[in-house]
């Protein structure tokens, strides 16, 4: 994980990275569940099975019970579409 990741994600008060866990990749905050992770559950869910964003959200949690909850899903999927509006020229 590269440090533009890292600040990306330093300002989304839900996660957090600790050298310590799960090599410094960014989880959850107080879970060892990698955000990353998450997020492509969520979108495969989406994309592959048909599923509304609020089905994929809670098949995702059913699958993760360890995910702090659909508004933790809600807030890293908009920080995550926040970074592709930046990326697109």
């Amino acid at each position: 994980m590269d440090m533009s990741e890292i600040e990306f994600w330093s300002d989304c008060p839900i996660t957090s990275v600790d050298p310590e866990v799960k090599h410094g990749r960014v989880v959850f905050a107080g879970t060892r569940f990698e955000v990353e992770e998450a997020i492509k559950d969520v979108l495969t869910n989406e994309e592959l099975c048909g599923m509304s964003e609020d089905e994929a959200i809670a098949a995702t949690l059913r699958s993760h019970p360890t995910i702090p909850g659909a508004d933790a899903l809600r807030t890293v999927l908009a920080y995550e579409a926040s970074r592709e509006h930046l990326l697109v020229p």
